[in-house]
């Protein structure tokens, strides 16, 4: 049996449309954890590999369109969402005017969005 589960999100959603998606590539885990649907993800300055994104370390490059579960340290491979219009409200973190900025010159939209309740 595999250490690693991979669930889908139950979430409206991050992605509003033109979503693009890159070709499978490894998501590096330090140990147990959870990566949340909307989570930036950033290359590993060392094994340039995709880790959760950090705060001023380096500029987002894709997110997880979908929550990944690793029951411990090691890699799952997913498929990263490498350009879309993304709703704002489903970003996981803070996200300042300048993230804004580099997340659109890697081909992300950010928008605002107002669910409809009729």
């Amino acid at each position: 049996m595999s250490k690693y589960i991979r669930t889908e999100s139950n979430i409206v959603g991050l992605v509003v449309m033109k979503p693009e998606y890159g070709p499978s590539e490894p998501l590096t885990f330090a140990g147990a954890a959870t990566v949340l649907a909307g989570t930036r993800l950033m290359r590993d300055g060392t094994s340039k590999k995709l880790v959760p994104y950090t705060t001023g370390a380096t500029e987002a490059v894709a997110f997880a369109d979908y929550d990944v579960v690793a029951a411990g340290a090691g890699d799952i491979n997913i498929n990263p969402l490498t350009a879309a219009v993304v709703r704002k409200a489903n970003i996981i973190g803070t996200l300042t005017a300048q993230e804004e900025d580099l997340l659109r010159a890697q081909g992300f939209r950010v928008v605002d969005t107002v669910e409809n309740d009729m």
